[in-house]
């Protein structure tokens, strides 16, 4: 189906407004459109509010979900289809923290418990070479405390040594109330 077809090449655009009459005549090559004043108004307010529309409220774009790439339906902002999902990504940008975490906690809980079987009161002297044995690590400790006399105690939560003379260690626990 044709549309349209100018019967020349000459394609320029007039306006022509007749104010007596109060129409306006748009032409294109031979084809010719005239409009009354009201009409033209009522056009060129539909023609702008439909762009200022599309300015201000483009289309939605379709948001994914990070961890499936299903779509997201619901608030604007939501991030993730489900719960499951939101958890799953979660647990894997926290791994490597987590899984570092895990392992310190793991030798910490080791070390008391070496340390809290060795001492069967408050207080116990045992060779480094026992602790060394049962898989004791001394870079890891929850907290150290200074005597006065300048001597460190290193504890692992409420069980603390403190290195003395020809490889002995003091082992202790602390009563806190």
């Amino acid at each position: 189906m044709e549309l349209f077809t100018p019967a020349t090449d000459d394609w320029n655009l007039f306006v022509i407004w007749n104010l007596e009459l109060g129409t306006l005549n748009l032409g294109f090559g031979t084809w010719n459109l005239e409009f009354g004043i009201r009409d033209f108004i009522y056009i060129c307010r539909v023609l702008i509010k439909t762009v200022m529309m599309s300015e201000v409220n483009p289309e939605p774009e379709q948001r994914t979900c990070p961890e499936c790439g299903e779509p997201i339906v619901g608030r604007a902002d939501k991030k993730f289809c489900s719960d499951m999902c939101r958890n799953a990504w979660n647990n894997k940008q926290n791994r490597n923290t987590t899984n570092y975490m895990r392992r310190v906690n793991a030798i910490l809980r080791r070390n008391r418990q070496i340390l809290s079987d060795l001492v069967p009161d408050e207080k116990h002297t045992v060779h480094k070479d026992m602790l060394t044995k049962q898989g004791f690590a001394f870079d890891y400790f929850t907290n150290t405390y200074t005597t006065k006399t300048g001597r460190v105690y290193y504890f692992c939560y409420e069980m603390g040594y403190l290195p003395i003379d020809n490889d002995f260690y003091a082992v202790v626990r602390r009563n806190e109330q």
